[in-house]
């Protein structure tokens, strides 16, 4: 088995969340059409390149009667998921994020070990980001009952980095959007994110099954609300320790290695990449003998072809079994009951 690297922990400091009036902008409508076009910042504190598709605009002039949802982004036009009701030019509009998600403006990023920097810092939604090269990152952030409310003291929750706009290596500065990283949605939980100014949270890198943070020690990482060193473990012990062995592990997706005896009851559907390019066998379904596990004994490729392991002279000849099949490098047996 291949060396598992231990999980980044590191620390952001000045960290403001913002939910609401993230970007403000100007833009012209058209009554009975679902697009904000000639989009602009408001002024020289927003920036357009904030906006992003499943953010809430809400109109302070012409525009919509009710709050509406960015479905595509192109160029400087908007398009929305309802009409406008009134047309206007110039009209003013402000962008908030969807529920669960938030903007961290110009954080500064410690690595204790002084490994990463911002650069190696991806959103898990960026075009860049590349799962084979990177973990997803996240922030265990403070909660709180409400939106304007204070601190629970010691409870924390897991926000995954989906987007990086802005990285300053120089003053290891970087600004993220974070969306709720456990399981269900933010709401379930009955807590939102802390919105205190000037926070220090921890950063890390998610565990590639279980999407989980490291627990840390704040001699190393310091200068963090209570309980934060062991917020993650609070939410791993629930969310993946004690379910461990249990019925609700299942249904599972991602890859698994079984070693033993596995009962299923139901059924079963694996499911493997569709056949793409003939010089790669891609994913298969494969039975290997564990005596020798390089040894394929049954495997069904993306075309659907099923292959039987070839069994040669040297290998003798199996039991028979009444509706039994095997191959060898010439001929095909079926087993069958010669006294009926």
């Amino acid at each position: 088995m291949a060396y598992d690297k231990q999980l980044f922990i590191g620390k952001l400091s000045s960290v403001t969340p913002k939910y609401d009036n993230v970007v403000a902008f100007t833009g012209d409508v058209v009554s009975g059409q679902p697009t904000i076009t000639n989009i602009a910042n408001f002024n020289s504190t927003f920036d357009i390149s904030l906006l992003r598709v499943g953010q809430i605009v809400n109109t302070f002039g012409s525009g919509f009667a009710t709050n509406v949802t960015i479905t595509n982004i192109n160029g400087t036009t908007l398009t929305v998921d309802a009409n406008a009701n009134a047309s206007g030019t110039s009209q003013t509009f402000a962008a908030d994020t969807p529920a669960g998600t938030y903007f961290i403006s110009s954080a500064s990023f410690l690595d204790p070990q002084n490994i990463l920097n911002v650069n190696d810092i991806t959103g898990s939604l960026d075009e860049d980001y590349n799962e084979e090269l990177s973990p997803k990152y996240a922030i265990s952030s403070p909660s709180s009952a409400t939106l304007a409310g204070s601190t629970i003291l010691g409870k924390f929750h897991n926000y995954v980095i989906t987007s990086v706009p802005f990285r300053d290596i120089s003053n290891a500065q970087i600004s993220v959007f974070v969306s709720w990283g456990e399981s269900g949605i933010e709401s379930d939980s009955g807590d939102v994110m802390f919105q205190g100014s000037n926070q220090s949270v921890a950063i890390g890198a998610m565990s590639v099954t279980s999407s989980q943070l490291s627990t840390f020690d704040t001699s190393i990482i310091s200068g963090l609300d209570a309980g934060a060193n062991v917020g993650p473990y609070q939410i791993t012990l629930p969310s993946v320790i004690d379910k461990t062995g249990s019925e609700d592990t299942f249904p599972y997706t991602g890859s698994a290695e079984i070693t033993g005896s596995l009962e299923v009851t139901g059924s079963v559907d694996f499911l493997i990449n569709g056949y793409v390019d003939p010089s790669n066998v891609g994913e298969l379904f494969k039975v290997s003998n564990a005596a020798t596990p390089t040894q394929s004994l049954f495997t069904i490729d993306q075309q659907g072809v099923a292959t039987f392991r070839a069994r040669e002279g040297s290998d003798g000849v199996p039991n028979v079994t009444v509706g039994g099949m095997y191959f060898t490098t010439e001929s095909v047996f079926f087993g069958v009951d010669d006294g009926v």
